[in-house]
C-alpha cells in the first residue's frame, strides 16, 4: 500500500467582518480585482489567528476599528479558482468601535477597495447587487443575531 503525502491540497483561510451601522445594514466593499461587493476580507497571515485577520483586514481596507462580538458559522469548500484548494472561511459579527470610512491604499493596488455602500439583508436577498456566495449562506444566521444590535452596538442578552 503506498503512503499518502501529507498535505494533499493546499489550504486557504479567509477572515470576513460583518460590520452593521445603526441601520443594520451591513457594510459591503467593492475591491478592484472582484466583480462582487463583499464585507471586508482577506487570508489569514502566518503570524496570526482568524479573528486577528478579520480586524486587521477591516483597518487596513477602510480604516474602521472593529471588535468581534461574535464567531459566525464557517464554510469549508474546494475553490478551483485557487488550485484546487481546501478555502475555509471564517465569518465575524462585529460591532465597529472608531475609526473613519475611507478607501485605503495598500501595498498590492489589486486589492484597494474602490467603493463601499450599506445595505440591509432583505435588499441583499432581494438581489439588488451581486455579492460574495458566502453572504447568502449566513443571512438567516445574521437576521438571528441582529435582534441583539442597537444603534450599531451589540446589546446584552
Amino acid at each position: 500500500m503506498e503512503k499518502i503525502q501529507w498535505p494533499t491540497h493546499n489550504v486557504i483561510m479567509v477572515s470576513i467582518a460583518f460590520c452593521f451601522n445603526e441601520k443594520k445594514e451591513l457594510l459591503l466593499v467593492m475591491q478592484k480585482d472582484r466583480d462582487f461587493w463583499s464585507p471586508p476580507s482577506g487570508e489569514v497571515e502566518k503570524h496570526e489567528n482568524p479573528l486577528q485577520t478579520a480586524i486587521r483586514e477591516t483597518k487596513e481596507e477602510i480604516d474602521l476599528d472593529v471588535r468581534a462580538v461574535k464567531s459566525l458559522t464557517p464554510i469549508i469548500k474546494w475553490e478551483s479558482e485557487y488550485q484546487d484548494a481546501v478555502l475555509v472561511l471564517f465569518h465575524f459579527l462585529c460591532e465597529i468601535t472608531g475609526g473613519k470610512l475611507k478607501h485605503m491604499k495598500t501595498s498590492e493596488p489589486q486589492y484597494d477597495v474602490i467603493d463601499h455602500k450599506w445595505m440591509s439583508l432583505d435588499d441583499i436577498l432581494k438581489n439588488k447587487v451581486k455579492i460574495a456566495p458566502n453572504v447568502l449562506h449566513l443571512i438567516d444566521e445574521l437576521k438571528d443575531n441582529l435582534k441583539y444590535f442597537e444603534n450599531g452596538k451589540i446589546i446584552e442578552h
